[in-house]
């Protein structure tokens, strides 16, 4: 089974949040943690752990308006004023559960139209169930290093 969380770096402000599947895509499940960028990587390792574990496993159906309000929780905690403006402006490395390998997969943001794109930087991998919070925050803080805006 494959399970997906939001990570997402603006700023000093980290945001993890768990994910939900629905027939195309997984995407953002609460609670969201706010974090700032200094916060111990056992921290945030742990907060990576508990929305991994929270990860919704399903296929709900999106319609057109639910679409256009998924990712206001996240405006809402930045206080910007849409979903461009928060997507613009994100470091926003991919982080995947897939048969006990957690993959932190760097990535370029290109803007709204042309979206987030794989780094020449090779994925973090760890062994899920052998890695500590400490592993699993660092390896975050490394895959938000490594991510760029374009």
């Amino acid at each position: 089974m494959k399970k997906s969380i939001g990570t997402y770096q603006l700023g000093e402000i980290i945001i993890i949040h768990p994910k939900k599947g629905t027939e195309s895509v997984a995407v953002l499940a609460e609670p969201i943690y706010q974090l700032n960028i200094k916060e111990s990587p056992s921290k945030i390792g742990s907060i990576i752990r508990r929305c991994i574990e929270a990860y919704i496993d399903g296929d709900e159906r999106y319609d057109k308006e639910k679409w256009k309000k998924v990712n206001d929780p996240l405006v809402k905690l930045t206080g910007l004023k849409n979903s461009n403006e928060f997507f613009k402006n994100v470091l926003n490395p991919q982080v995947v559960l897939i048969n006990g390998v957690i993959h932190f997969c760097p990535r370029e943001n290109h803007g709204i139209k042309k979206g987030f794109k794989k780094t020449d930087y090779p994925n973090i991998e760890l062994d899920y169930s052998n890695a500590t919070d400490e592993d699993l925050g660092n390896a975050l803080l490394k895959a938000l290093e490594l991510s760029s805006i374009k």
